[in-house]
Order: structure tokens, then sequence, then C-alpha cells
């Protein structure tokens, strides 16, 4: 007689949660979750403060989708050096270079404040502005916010751009030249025993990064220049509109098209 064997059982193996990743027999349960070390560090840092952005567009995102086609891309152009390129891209791919508007020489949570704090919040007011403006909605000359907002945004495309930065350090640093003598002789009038001798090497050991952190201090008071702005919101404003056939139009990384002073009648 042949002995009746047992049916074999199978066994259950563990699989990865998708939401945590922590590894589990059972599916996860609010208690599991609760002392999953995964979910405990999951939850700490969505509740931390959320991660600066080190990805500085200085052609923002909603400017670039206007040129989008139906797939949500554009053609980007460029000539690194002899030859033309063409690349179908999104707009968040072009149109940045990372840690532009960093602060050098600060603690990693305000590092990011002129991208974060400033340029954001020009951004998000000036595409709502734009709105207003493509609608043909008449708070554009009306509510002064959206005004100020589109003005403010001008200014901004004929300052933020990486060559523009470079420059306004190129200007600062000639400033720091020209007071050098001065301050030199008032850093060995005043220095103490224990400090470097020159005030190069005091700048180079307590604060190497204060031209850069200079710089990024002052770009947003040369963005937001208050004469400009107000000569901005004074001019005459209208839209063209193009005709359905007319020839399809390129933009660049210098969008604005200034003629004339601003602020004089001529100005466009």
């Amino acid at each position: 007689m042949g002995q009746e064997t047992e049916k074999a059982i199978p066994r259950l193996r563990a699989v990865e949660c998708g939401f945590c990743g922590h590894r589990y027999i059972q599916p996860c349960t609010t208690a599991t979750q609760a002392e999953c070390p995964n979910m405990i560090a999951k939850l700490a840092i969505s509740n931390a403060e959320p991660q600066a952005s080190i990805r500085h567009h200085y052609i923002p995102v909603f400017y670039l989708k206007r040129w989008c086609s139906g797939d949500g891309k554009i053609c980007e152009y460029s000539r690194p050096f002899k030859k033309i390129y063409d690349r179908r891209i999104f707009p968040v791919q072009t149109g940045f270079l990372d840690r532009l508007y960093e602060k050098k020489g600060v603690p990693k949570l305000i590092a990011q404040q002129v991208e974060d704090d400033f340029m954001k919040s020009v951004d998000t007011l000036a595409a709502d502005a734009l709105k207003l403006i493509e609608t043909g909605d008449p708070k554009i000359n009306s509510d002064q916010k959206y005004r100020s907002a589109w003005s403010l945004f001008l200014i901004t495309l004929m300052t933020r751009m990486p060559e523009d930065v470079a420059a306004l350090a190129q200007i600062l640093s000639d400033d720091w030249e020209r007071d050098l003598p001065r301050v030199r002789q008032k850093y060995a009038s005043e220095r103490k025993t224990d400090d470097p001798p020159t005030l190069e090497e005091f700048i180079e050991q307590k604060d190497p990064d204060h031209m850069a952190r200079w710089t990024m201090n002052v770009l947003p008071e040369v963005m937001d220049h208050a004469a400009i702005g107000q000569s901005l919101n004074a001019m005459r404003w209208s839209v063209v509109t193009m005709a359905a056939d007319a020839p399809p139009l390129l933009s660049s990384d210098r969008p604005l098209f200034v003629s004339g002073a601003i602020g004089t009648r001529t100005a466009i």
C-alpha cells in the first residue's frame, strides 16, 4: 500500500511594499506602517521644509509653453560650434542653468532664496498677467497688481540671463577693486595680532564667497527697478494677433526687443 502524502502548502514570499519600500508578508496596515522605519523616515521628509530648487530657468517654463506643438514639446535650435542642431524637447528641458541664482557661502536652507522667493514669485504672477493679456481681460489695465507684475517680468528679461548675472558680477568686482586700497589701509590699521597679514588672506579664510553672494544680494534690486517699472506701467500696451497662415515665428534666449530709451515717447 502506498503511503498517503500531505498536500504541499505554498510558502509565503516576502514582497516589497510599493509605497514605503518595506518587505512584508502580510499587506501593510496602519499599525504596521506606524512602526515601519521606512515609513517613519518618509513622513519625516514630507513634513520637513520643501526642497530648494537648483534648476534655475532664465527663460520661464510658462513662457516656453506658448511655443509648444500638440505633443507638448518645442523645437530647440542650438549652435554650440559651427553646425546647427535641432531637437524636440519639453519646455522644462531648456532655458536654464543649474544654480544660476544660488547664494554662495550661506546655509543650504537659504542658498536658493533668489530663485525660490523672488524669481518664482515674479514668474508666477507674470503667468497670471499673461493670461489676462491673451484673453483681453480689462483687469490688465485696471489692476495694478497684474500690470506691475508683467512690467517686472519684462525687466527681469533684461537682467536675468547668465551673461547678465556675469556682467553684474563684473561691475561689482570693479567697484570692489576701486575701493580696495582704502579697505586695505583700514584693515592694516585695525588688524589684530592673530589676523592674517593681508586683507586678501583674511577674506580667503573668513569669507571667500563674499563677491558671489554680493552679486545675488544686488540682483533682485536691479530687477525690481521702481522707476523702470513705473515707466513700463505708463506705456500704451497692445497685442498683435497673427493670421492663421502667417509664417512661423522663432523665440530666443533674448525674447524681449526694446527700441528707444524706456520712458521716452519713442520707446517700443
